[in-house]
């Protein structure tokens, strides 16, 4: 899925990233799919789906930023963060993606930094002392905000474009400032004069990208989306409680308020957005309603709903996941809704919310579902079908630990017990037979809830697969432990079709989604090895793994595809 708009909060995403990386990478992936206490509208991903080529690699060595093309390495920028704090190599706040050899990135970060373009080449300093900042899919422009005042939360807000900057606006709300998918507009929230200014309230403005701004909304407290052409957009009108809030709706000259929102979710294609509405905090329980982006109309789906969208699902346009209590005390059904009204009940008395994990394809009418049962050896993996009013549950296997699903050739790949402290991969293309991928893949094997936790890859296609052997978790070796590396051990390629499987390093860095790159069908992996308090930059292409450069501190991983 390609990201329209970025906006750039690193410091929170990598404190989240470490807090899950210290259970493994699967569960990264996973954590990722639940849902949010607080409504936030927005674009839900659903893995995985790998870049059809990698031009170039970014990465940091001794507090410098390099990139490697074509087998060359290039000095980009010098001294862009002290070489001794490693926190800083990992907050390193860039965008960038794997087509091309163009950066946006902050330079000397601590509370601000130099916000920094590089592109052929070259590079151009855009603005000093910026603290937050966001861009598009092209990086022919950025928004930023300057001299922020930590207190009141408001800042300059400055447009990067055209090669220069122009001052757009003050006393800006960081975190509300957004371009519009086409990247022609940016909307920010300007808060009013300073006796409200802890409040958050302000006035919803639309700039062009010659600067003008015209009022869009009076009196808001924060911008949760907006439509590609600006006509529609969804705000915070007031708190309600300590965990709702009231929405305004804006969709051309109509608008709606919707009270008492706990959480919300906008489908793919923007026309639908799901409202968990009407809430009682005592209950913990309120009403599911579809609204129509397009003529605010309303539509109640279901009652006494406690959760939307926990788990994994390829098109909110199709429906929603949802769960309401079942007839065991804390235990919950899970329920799958259409657009259209019609509901399905996947899961009838699961334990907790989180004691499943789940994934549809909603445009097959298909799903995988792992039920977690009281300890890991009941743990179940199922495969649901539904059409016609009618529910289909096969079970595939048990002894099940974890899965992931790959959207791109509709396949899991799990990991199951093997013998002694092993686990053993798997891969199922729907309900069809499984494949062994590999025996005793010597997963972490995690003795407080006996459960395994593993990294693996699929390819785009389904033929490849990538894992790992002899894992190892760095805060239990006797080896020198990488601050960045929490898991190490030996990475594997394996011909799904023909069953050779190829071993191409050994202490490699096993954190995929910020360690390792790879082209859609495998047949370029970049990654990192250990090389005591440092990492050593390696590539595998042709059936050949070579070391690129020694001694760097982290590679970039692309942020936008």
């Amino acid at each position: 899925m390609k990201l329209k708009t970025l906006i750039k909060n690193r410091k929170e995403l990598f404190i989240i990233l470490s807090i899950i990386l210290a259970v493994s990478i699967i569960a990264v992936l996973l954590i990722l799919l639940l849902p949010a206490k607080k409504p936030a509208p927005a674009e839900h991903d659903i893995l995985n789906s790998l870049p059809s080529n990698i031009a170039c690699v970014p990465y940091l060595k001794n507090g410098s930023l390099y990139i490697m093309q074509d087998g060359e390495s290039s000095l980009i920028s010098e001294k862009v963060y002290d070489d001794d704090d490693v926190e800083k190599a990992q907050l390193f706040d860039y965008v960038w993606s794997c087509s091309g050899s163009e950066l946006l990135y902050l330079k000397n970060a601590e509370d601000c930094g130099e916000l920094m373009h590089y592109k052929n080449g070259s590079n151009q300093l855009i603005a000093k002392g910026v603290t937050s900042w966001c861009t598009v899919e092209k990086m022919d422009r950025a928004a930023y905000i300057i001299d922020e005042d930590s207190a009141l939360q408001t800042g300059m807000l400055m447009l990067y474009y055209n090669n220069s900057s122009i001052l757009l606006d003050i006393n800006v709300q960081p975190s509300s400032v957004r371009f519009s998918s086409d990247g022609n507009y940016l909307y920010a929230l300007k808060c009013h004069d300073t006796s409200e200014l802890s409040t958050g309230i302000g006035d919803l403005i639309r700039y062009d990208m010659q600067g003008k701004g015209e009022i869009i909304q009076k009196d808001v407290y924060g911008i949760n989306w907006i439509s590609y052409d600006g006509s529609s957009y969804i705000c915070l009108s007031q708190n309600a409680d300590t965990i709702t809030y009231d929405y305004l709706i804006v969709s051309g000259e109509l608008s709606t308020t919707i009270t008492g929102v706990y959480a919300a979710n906008i489908s793919d294609d923007r026309s639908i957005m799901y409202l968990l509405a009407d809430f009682n905090s005592e209950l913990e329980m309120g009403t599911l309603y579809a609204l129509s982006i397009a003529d605010l109309n309303k539509r109640e789906l279901a009652q006494n709903v406690a959760y939307i969208n926990p788990g994994g699902i390829t098109d909110l346009t199709q429906g929603i996941l949802y769960s309401t209590p079942g007839d065991m005390a804390g235990r919950y059904d899970i329920n799958y809704v259409t657009s259209s009204g019609k509901i399905y009940t996947l899961i009838s008395d699961g334990f907790e919310e989180s004691l499943y994990t789940i994934y549809l394809n909603t445009q097959k009418q298909t799903g995988y579902i792992l039920m977690h049962g009281v300890s890991a050896d009941r743990h179940t993996l199922h495969y649901v079908k539904w059409s016609n009013g009618n529910i289909e549950d096969k079970k595939l296997d048990e002894h099940v630990h974890e899965i992931i699903y790959y959207e791109a050739c509709d396949s899991i790949l799990y990991i199951k017990n093997g013998s002694g402290n092993t686990a053993d991969l798997y891969m199922v293309t729907g309900d069809q037979e499984r494949k062994l991928v590999a025996e005793g893949t010597g997963a972490i094997y995690n003795s407080a809830d006996q459960s395994y936790y593993s990294c693996s890859l699929l390819s785009n296609d389904g033929k490849k697969a990538l894992y790992f052997t002899n894992l190892i978790n760095t805060e239990e070796s006797e080896l020198e432990s990488h601050p960045i590396a929490s898991l190490y051990g030996t990475m594997h390629i394996i011909d799904l079709e023909t069953g050779k499987s190829t071993e191409i390093s050994k202490q490699v860095v096993a954190n995929a989604a910020l360690s390792i790159m790879t082209d859609a069908n495998m047949e370029t992996i970049y990654f990192m090895t250990l090389n005591g308090e440092r990492l050593n930059l390696c590539q595998y292409a042709s059936g050949e793994t070579a070391v690129l450069d020694e001694s760097i501190m982290n590679m970039l991983v692309p942020t936008m595809q």
